[in-house]
């Protein structure tokens, strides 16, 4: 039955990896009228769901999926693509929680519930970059949504540089064990990725203001040796800068959307020196 199921997944992503959604989603239905209890039939059918905007369909497929493998993390995930799909940015975020609730360490579900937040103040219509500098200064989406009509947005932590987001790219993370990829790496990203591809030794850390440097230097430190830590209070933020810059990887996978107090901490890193200039 293994080759069976492996040759019709196989197919399936083959068809998929083309750009040929369509005939990929007509080859897993056969394969889910025919495997029934399939997980990977029905989680990569849903992500191809998503990949052509059918998001209603997703949704079925997501729902089906969290009603027959409530313990699969994929099915909650596919649940909350679906729904940010949708616009349902309130039930996206819960379905995003449930992942988080069974684990921790999932940082797509993490960047999702982020993202979320993001997309809510640009539909106040702000580009990107103002809704990220709102949310880094903010404690929470409603203060954000205030911040970006009463400030300048002089916060800084982005610097110059615009970030956009392609729409139609969720995380490519369908079932791939039919067949081998490239390897790319899944965090879209540059700012958030834990493999720190651009060698920075020092992460920006926002929702601090209740956090004092002591309690950041003794979290972020096991991590590695820390340099400096300068806290910017009003903008409650932080910059911790290590001796190397595997440190802040690792301190960026680990802490990426840590529970601190009443708040969760955002690490990205910063796209300038700004972070050193004052030592």
């Amino acid at each position: 039955m293994e080759d069976i199921v492996n040759g019709i997944g196989g197919r399936a992503n083959i068809r998929a990896a083309g750009g040929d959604y369509k005939g990929a989603i007509t080859i897993l239905n056969a394969g889910v009228e025919k495997f029934p209890m399939e997980a990977r039939f029905w989680n990569n059918r849903c992500y191809f769901y998503c990949k052509m905007k059918e998001y209603k369909k997703a949704l079925e497929d997501a729902n089906e999926m969290a009603r027959k493998f409530p313990n699969n993390l994929k099915s909650y995930y596919r649940k909350g693509e679906a729904l940010l799909g949708l616009k349902m940015y309130k039930e996206a975020e819960l379905a995003f929680n449930q992942v988080l609730e069974r684990s921790r360490v999932c940082q797509e579900a993490t960047e999702q519930i982020l993202e979320i937040k993001v997309l809510q103040v640009m539909e106040l219509g702000y580009s990107r970059m103002q809704a990220q500098e709102a949310l880094a200064c903010s404690a929470n989406l409603e203060e954000a949504m205030q911040f970006v009509k009463d400030n300048n947005l002089s916060c800084g932590v982005y610097g110059d540089e615009i970030y956009h987001s392609d729409d139609d790219e969720f995380d490519e993370e369908y079932d791939d064990e039919y067949y081998s990829t490239d390897g790319r790496s899944r965090y879209t990203d540059k700012f958030m990725d834990p493999s720190n591809p651009r060698g920075i030794q020092s992460l920006w850390v926002g929702n601090v203001e209740d956090t004092t440097e002591e309690e950041l230097r003794k979290l972020f430190s096991v991590y590695g040796k820390i340099a400096s830590i300068y806290m910017l209070e009003a903008k409650r933020c932080a910059f911790v800068n290590f001796t190397d810059a595997k440190a802040a990887g690792a301190a960026m996978k680990a802490l990426q959307g840590k529970q601190l107090g009443n708040t969760t901490l955002i690490l990205k890193y910063p796209n300038n020196t700004f972070g050193k200039k004052n030592f």
